[in-house]
């Protein structure tokens, strides 16, 4: 999360409320997938890489911001709002985005996907405080750094084959193939919470080095 403070000397307002900063966030892997959903809309509509490109990084824009006045308080932003910012308070926001500051992870098991699994090390591990666990007492932290991922059957491998490019493939794999390892879970597939954790870095790492054995 960067914080980005509002010049005293060039007053931003959304609405009636004056704003005091801008908070934003570190975008995900699956959020960073869904908005090149939009991209690829812009694309589908005969818009221009440029424009389509535009549509990219205002639907990020609205994902990763969060206005507060100068109570505190979060302020809903449109994109009426983001074009009617400052200039120089729009460019740092627009510099912000990209600082995903996270480390790449690698395959350190390098099975087929069949009899063997491929494992992956995640650059940035999921944590997580334990309410289940039969073997460590509640509330212990927990954290899964390795993911096990294997597909058998042509069913395993469908909805990923159901989408055309790598970012919606990752999502579809990350889904349906992809098991925690570790951390005493018990999990057979990754839940809902560690995908929408895991970072980009990890996600296009997983593309490069694991989505290939799966679909070609």
């Amino acid at each position: 999360m960067v914080d980005i403070t509002v010049e005293p000397g060039t007053p931003y307002q959304i609405g009636t409320s004056l704003i005091s900063k801008i908070s934003v966030a570190r975008i995900n892997f699956l959020q960073y997938a869904e908005c090149f959903q939009d991209r690829l809309k812009a694309s589908a509509r005969g818009l221009d890489e440029s424009a389509a490109e535009k549509e990219f990084m205002r639907s990020r824009r609205i994902k990763q911001c969060t206005a507060f006045d100068r109570s505190g308080n979060p302020v809903k932003m449109d994109q009426v709002a983001f074009a009617m910012m400052p200039r120089k308070l729009f460019v740092k926001i627009h510099n912000a985005l990209d600082d995903f500051g996270t480390e790449r992870g690698s395959v350190i098991g390098e099975g087929d996907g069949i009899n063997s699994p491929i494992i992956y090390k995640l650059g940035t591990p999921f944590e997580f405080t334990d309410t289940k666990s039969e073997q460590k007492p509640i509330g212990t932290e927990q954290k899964i750094i390795e993911l096990e991922f294997i597909a058998k059957i042509g069913g395993d491998i469908e909805d990923v084959l159901c989408h055309s490019n790598g970012l919606d493939q990752t999502v579809a794999l990350l889904k349906t193939c992809a098991t925690p390892l570790g951390g005493e879970t018990g999990l057979m597939r990754l839940p809902s919470w560690m995908l929408e954790s895991l970072t980009v870095a990890d996600g296009f790492s997983i593309m490069s080095s694991v989505l290939p054995v799966f679909t070609e």
